[in-house]
């Protein structure tokens, strides 16, 4: 099946070896069906340093590949171009991005920074609720708020 690849760019440093290796293993442990079936690659907030280092690499990818990357500034605009004829999908997308990379975005844009303390569970999980499935009961419970599950999971153990 035909799938996209977000990759949230949140500053690390691609001229470091170790990550510049640890891609080019994940790349090529990866079928050859996964990169046909790529549509497109988002890269959500790149500098002009990660733009670079992305053209360092152009030597060892398809241009198959290199046609598929999208650069994009916004999760607006992302959720936008994935999903661009229907609101209800850009807002379910939105909120299945973690709290970091929404942080992130209002950082990136200007806007204010999401938070959540103090903030009534019902606003949390309407603007950020993901489905969260227990892993001992397997029951599903719908629209938690990350922070949530996660200090569910951590009471858990």
């Amino acid at each position: 099946d035909p799938y996209i690849f977000i990759y949230c760019f949140l500053g690390l440093d691609w001229t470091d070896p170790s990550l510049s290796h640890m891609v080019r293993l994940a790349y090529d442990i990866l079928p050859d069906m996964y990169s046909e079936n790529l549509r497109q690659f988002y890269i959500l907030h790149p500098s002009a340093a990660f733009r670079m280092s992305i053209w360092s690499f152009w030597a060892w990818m398809s241009q198959s590949l290199w046609d598929k990357i999208v650069y994009v500034k916004s999760l607006d605009e992302l959720c936008w171009l994935v999903h661009p004829g229907n609101p209800a999908d850009r807002f379910r997308l939105h909120r299945c991005f973690p709290q970091i990379v929404q942080c992130a975005d209002a950082q990136y844009v200007g806007k204010e920074m999401p938070v959540s303390f103090g903030v009534p569970l019902k606003h949390l999980s309407d603007d950020m609720g993901i489905d969260f499935t227990d892993k001992t009961t397997g029951r599903t419970y719908h629209g938690l708020p990350p922070v949530l599950v996660f200090i569910c999971e951590v009471m858990e153990r």
